[in-house]
């Protein structure tokens, strides 16, 4: 239950904050457009989706492999691989969105804040499921420690 309620949390911290809001230097005249966002608001419920199926997919892989580490682990590696497209899709969406904001930002200093908001989704959602599956490997880890 762990394992899914910590997924589940993280899906929803890295999908929307830096879509949601104009980025700090941003001027108000990039100030989202709701037809604009629509795309990502669709791309982030949908990734939301995905990553709770995610976590039930893990939570079932460790009931089944109670005691065998080594056959948890590849079941969560098989999981993660299977999922990894729908992190490229929302990390696709999201880029494409902010690259239409830059490309309105009425000056450099604008624009250099979005490409700041964008590495730093980038690089979130490039770590995202490498994250998880550490988080998980540690987690076991210690459980069997533990016995």
């Amino acid at each position: 239950m762990f394992a899914r309620s910590l997924i589940i949390v993280a899906a929803l911290a890295v999908a929307t904050p830096a879509l949601a809001t104009q980025s700090p230097g941003a001027s108000p005249a990039t100030t989202a457009d709701p037809s604009a966002i629509a795309p990502v608001e669709a791309a982030a419920a949908e990734f939301e989706v995905r990553m709770d199926l995610m976590g039930e997919e893990l939570f079932e892989a460790a009931v089944q492999h109670p005691a065998d580490d080594a056959r948890y682990l590849a079941a969560v590696d098989t999981i993660l691989r299977r999922y990894q497209p729908d992190v490229d899709r929302f990390l696709a969406v999201t880029e494409t969105y902010l690259t239409a904001q830059a490309a309105a930002a009425p000056d450099d200093e604008a624009r250099a804040a979005i490409a700041v908001d964008v590495q730093a989704i980038r690089t979130t959602l490039n770590g995202f499921l490498p994250g998880i599956r550490t988080g998980l490997a540690e987690a076991r880890s210690q459980a069997t420690a533990a016995r």
